[in-house]
């Protein structure tokens, strides 16, 4: 079941599997519950009118795809997004790979920026995230 009532423990979720943390009360989250645990979450801070940075995590065997939808949702069609952005650590392979698989781009290599290494920057542009296209159609620019 996807809530949206409770961003603080979503955040914790996601900051307790190295998926990121975002200072109380700026940011807006989006959780998955199965059998009164949550599951997944996303944050999503740093709005601009065209921008967010997102954090994001699930336990693993989860499959993120209804999370993605609305996430998908949210940030492209009701705050009318061009671009996600999601900063992952350069020891976290499984994010990686996950970002990777929905579209995102990697854009930067921020080095030395987390206390295990590298930070990377990756950049969720709509029209190239295939699970957006098979929803929503290609987004016009």
């Amino acid at each position: 079941m996807l809530f949206s009532d409770d961003p603080e423990a979503i955040n914790e979720f996601i900051n307790a599997l190295d998926g990121g943390w975002e200072a109380p009360g700026t940011f807006t989250a989006l959780g998955v519950k199965r059998e009164g645990k949550i599951v997944a979450g996303v944050t999503w801070a740093e709005y601009n009118g065209a921008h967010c940075t997102c954090n994001i995590a699930a336990l693993p065997g989860y499959s993120l795809r209804s999370l993605l939808v609305g996430v998908l949702h949210y940030s492209f069609i009701e705050l009318q997004l061009n671009r996600l952005t999601f900063t992952v650590k350069s020891t976290n392979i499984p994010s990686i790979n996950f970002v990777r698989h929905f579209g995102a781009t990697l854009e930067a290599t921020l080095r030395g920026a987390d206390p295990s290494g590298d930070l990377l920057i990756f950049a969720l542009w709509p029209e190239n995230c295939p699970l957006w296209n098979r929803y929503y159609g290609k987004k016009e620019g």
